[in-house]
C-alpha cells in the first residue's frame, strides 16, 4: 500500500543522523493524507506546497539546524482541513543497504492531538539516492520486536523480525 507507514514512537535511532541539509528540494508521498507535497530548504528557510494537485497554498518556516526540525503551522490561506495546532517537522533519513531516502516526521509538540512524541505523520521522499553513509541491518539470527503507530490505519501493529520472517499483529488503538 503506497500511502501506509510505520513508525516506532518515541523515536529509537538504530543509525546517527547525517548533518542537517543547508539546501533540499523533493517531492514526498503524505503517508497520513495520501497525496504528495514538495518541501524546499534554502539556507534556514523552508517552503512547503502540494505538488500533483492543483492547490496552491503555501507555508513558510525556517529550520531549526540543531534538531534539524521545523515549527510548521499549516493554517494558511487554502490548505483544505489544516490541523489544529503547529506541528514539529524532524528530518529523519530511512536507508537500505545501498540507497536512502529523506523523510519528515509530524509531531504535536502541545500533545493535543497524541503525545508529544508520537508521530502523527510522516511524509517519505519518492527519489531514493545512493547512500554516503553506513547504516546498521539487522544481523542474521536477530530477532527484532517492536510496537509502530500504523498512521493510515490510526492505529499501532506489533511487528517481529526473525530471521527471514516477518509477523504484524494489531497492538491498540493511537
Amino acid at each position: 500500500v503506497v500511502n501506509d507507514r510505520y513508525v516506532r514512537p518515541g523515536g529509537e535511532e538504530m543509525n546517527p543522523k547525517p548533518p542537517c541539509p543547508r539546501s533540499l528540494k523533493a517531492v514526498y508521498a503524505d503517508m497520513h493524507d495520501g497525496d504528495k507535497k514538495e518541501i524546499t530548504i534554502s539556507d534556514n528557510a523552508v517552503i512547503i506546497t502540494p505538488s500533483g494537485n492543483n492547490q496552491t497554498w503555501v507555508v513558510k518556516t525556517y529550520l531549526d539546524r540543531d534538531t534539524c526540525s521545523a515549527n510548521v503551522d499549516f493554517n494558511v490561506p487554502g490548505k483544505p482541513s489544516p490541523p489544529p495546532v503547529n506541528f514539529i517537522a524532524s528530518l529523519w533519513y530511512s536507508a537500505d543497504s545501498a540507497h536512502y531516502k529523506t523523510e519528515w516526521e509530524f509531531t504535536d509538540p502541545t500533545g493535543t492531538l497524541a503525545s508529544k512524541s508520537f508521530p502523527l505523520d510522516r511524509w517519505v521522499a519518492l527519489e531514493s539516492h545512493s547512500k554516503p553513509f553506513k547504516a546498521k541491518c539487522l544481523g542474521e539470527g536477530t530477532v527484532y520486536q517492536g510496537v509502530f503507530a500504523d498512521m493510515h490505519d490510526e492505529d499501532r501493529k506489533e511487528i517481529i523480525i526473525s530471521g527471514k520472517s516477518v509477523t504484524i499483529t494489531p497492538s491498540g488503538k493511537i
